[in-house]
């Protein structure tokens, strides 16, 4: 995630590395920055996450840019059980693809056609689900079969935000689906998918469902709305240990949550120099 200290993002960063499971690595990123400051930053951090469990990426043209579920390639596996992380082109100025692959030792994919990974979402078992735009109707299900993995394509249509599958969507089991929207709630039961409501918050790109799910804790974006408490609760019945997390200033600016705002990878070792 984003080490800027701007939109409450330190405060975020700080309550998500507060409890991630001690097993799990936190990378910051930012921009090519000199190796005192960069010490200075993760020392000021270290006291959060046990010895090795914290690491800085510096990243070219990562100034100002929040957008890591966007601009970070997306995770698979291939035939062989290798990890492999697709690319799709991004905003031009950052595209931290190749970074990426190389601290994670995995293959690079890449194809030529736009695509943001906060549109995107699947479970263990190749189900994927994306919100159809102008951009993702280019792209065929052949395509998010060969390069993401998914063995089924379920294109729904906007409901408000930004446009993405992450602020009305997410898995919280293979068979199970959370949402705050009536149509994608029937779309999915038709499926067959357990679907579980969500409340709706009030502002126009604040969403509970932007949540960050590691091993089992869920980072739920707060609002300062009345409904805080019961999206908290929609979690915790869901069977995750629900973490709350300020993200209302990071909604007003950067119009998205804590989902956004992060990228999280199968457990695989990283390399010490990326």
């Amino acid at each position: 995630m984003p080490a800027a200290d701007v939109y409450g993002i330190r405060s975020i960063i700080e309550a998500i590395a507060a409890h991630l499971p001690d097993d799990v690595t936190l990378v910051l990123y930012g921009d090519v920055r000199d190796s005192a400051s960069t010490e200075k930053l993760i020392r000021d951090l270290s006291w959060l996450r046990p010895r090795g469990r914290l690491r800085y990426l510096a990243l070219t043209n990562a100034r100002d840019h929040f957008s890591t579920r966007d601009a970070m390639p997306v995770p698979a596996w291939d035939a062989e059980g290798r990890l492999v992380v697709t690319d799709a082109r991004h905003w031009p100025g950052f595209e931290p693809d190749q970074p990426i692959a190389t601290l994670l030792g995995a293959r690079l994919v890449s194809h030529a056609w736009r695509f943001e990974g906060g549109n995107f979402l699947a479970n263990h078992l190749g189900a994927c689900l994306i919100v159809d735009s102008r951009d993702t109707r280019q792209l065929t299900d052949a395509l998010f079969s060969d390069d993401y993995g998914c063995r089924s394509v379920t294109r729904l249509a906007k409901q408000g935000g930004v446009g993405h599958i992450d602020e009305r969507a997410r898995f919280v089991a293979a068979g199970t689906v959370l949402t705050d929207t009536d149509t994608y709630a029937d779309a999915f039961t038709a499926q067959g998918f357990t679907v579980v409501r969500l409340p709706k918050a009030g502002g126009r790109y604040e969403s509970y469902v932007n949540a960050l799910v590691v091993n089992g804790t869920a980072f739920v974006p707060q609002f300062g709305r009345a409904e805080d408490e019961a999206a908290l609760q929609v979690y915790e019945t869901a069977g995750l240990e629900a973490v709350p997390v300020a993200a209302r200033t990071l909604a007003d600016k950067v119009h998205s949550a804590i989902h956004y705002l992060t990228m999280n990878y199968p457990p695989i070792g990283i390399r010490s120099r990326p």
